[in-house]
């Protein structure tokens, strides 16, 4: 989409955050959970579950401090129930229901921090529970449409497999929360090689998938979602996507 098709669905997410209470928004989510799954995530063996919030700047907070011109093709305006509202989105007419989802997850992000953290982590260790009992194991990328920083979660609960793509290349993994670095197209080379070098897997966007590239493997990142059982100094290689309005910039497309 274009940077102004991005700002009309900013003024429609303002506008419709502003009719939001946060006692029914505890209410919602406190009864039906934070997490979802997609077809992404549901690839492979493992249980996957992701937190899917409003990306970018499209809330009062920026949730994805390392964005660039990704913020217009983010995967939160993918998916059919995008595609399908995309014109009267574009229009500034009507939002889908999976960004007014996104919306009201966040609002009760920054109106009560405590209370979407509590009922965040009784979840996962719920679903984590019931996972085992059905022979899986979860794993849970808190980031699905955002880049916050989880550090703190994901260390409270150290048996719990994390995972999450970022476009802040300070972060680092940790023991039970495997980062991918997402490449934009300010990266250099030398950035992209020392990740690479350093043991941490890197995340290009293609318009047709090499088998190699700047001398290292590439992984089809597409064909399943669980990151963290690649081996490291791997570059995994995602496919362009085509999002709402069909206008993309695709600078950051190698």
């Amino acid at each position: 989409m274009t940077p102004n098709e991005f700002n009309t669905i900013k003024q429609m997410i303002t506008a419709y955050w502003a009719t939001l209470n946060l006692k029914q928004i505890k209410a919602e989510f406190a009864s039906k959970g934070l997490l979802t799954q997609n077809k992404k995530l549901s690839k492979g063996d493992n249980d996957n579950w992701g937190l899917e919030l409003l990306p970018s700047v499209l809330g009062p907070i920026n949730t994805c401090p390392g964005a660039g011109k990704c913020r217009y093709t983010c995967l939160a305006f993918s998916g059919i129930g995008n595609v399908i509202k995309g014109p009267k989105m574009i229009a500034g007419l009507e939002m889908s229901a999976m960004l007014m989802s996104k919306a009201r997850k966040l609002f009760l992000y920054v109106n009560d921090n405590e209370f979407f953290n509590a009922i965040l982590k009784n979840e996962i260790e719920n679903r984590a529970l019931v996972s085992g009992l059905m022979g899986k194991s979860i794993a849970v990328r808190l980031n699905t449409t955002s880049d916050l920083d989880w550090t703190e979660l994901t260390n409270s609960l150290p048996n719990v497999q994390f995972y999450d793509y970022t476009k802040v290349w300070t972060r680092k993994s940790t023991a039970n929360y495997n980062l991918t670095f997402s490449v934009a197209e300010h990266n250099t080379q030398e950035q992209i090689e020392e990740k690479l070098n350093n043991n941490e897997s890197v995340a290009i966007v293609f318009h047709k998938l090499p088998e190699t590239y700047m001398g290292f493997p590439v992984v089809d990142g597409d064909v399943d979602d669980d990151r963290y059982n690649d081996v490291k100094g791997t570059i995994i290689g995602l496919k362009y996507k085509t999002t709402v309005g069909g206008k993309d910039d695709t600078s950051f497309v190698r």
